[in-house]
Parts: C-alpha cells; sequence; structure tokens
C-alpha cells in the first residue's frame, strides 16, 4: 500500500543518516524529520490539505528527535 511505502521511505531516509552519523569523523550528529501526507487528486484543496497533513507529522516527528547534536565521546574516540 501507499502507506507502507511512506512509511518504508520515512526508515530508509532516516537510516542513510544513521549510517553517516555512524562512519562520519565530525563531532556532531546530522539529523532529518521526515513529514508526509497523502494526496489524491490535482485540486488545490486537496494539495494544500496535503501540505497541512505533511507540516503536522514533521513537527511530531522533530518532537521526537535528540535536543543535543554534538556526539557524545568514549575513551577510543568518537561513539
Amino acid at each position: 500500500s501507499i502507506n507502507k511505502e511512506a512509511k518504508r521511505l520515512r526508515a530508509l531516509i532516516k537510516s542513510l543518516f544513521a549510517e553517516y552519523n555512524e562512519t562520519s569523523d565530525e563531532d556532531y550528529i546530522v539529523s532529518v524529520s521526515v513529514g508526509m501526507a497523502i494526496v489524491s487528486g490535482g485540486d488545490l484543496a486537496n494539495l494544500h490539505n496535503g501540505y497541512i497533513k505533511a507540516d503536522e507529522e514533521l513537527y511530531e516527528a522533530k518532537k521526537l528527535r535528540p535536543l543535543s547534536v554534538k556526539k557524545e565521546k568514549t575513551l577510543g574516540g568518537n561513539k
């Protein structure tokens, strides 16, 4: 279904960021918040409502992200 595909795409995007952060030598992490909505039909009302739904999901996702972007250090270097 389309909803499964949207969830799969969100998970893929987040996994790519996680992989980058695990292999990066930077002192910070890069994060992403993703909001998605499925829009059908071609009229502007549907598009506008889809935009509002995606924006709401984006802010819900932002609430779940870590507040700090600084990587934690271990004795051997970056985590």
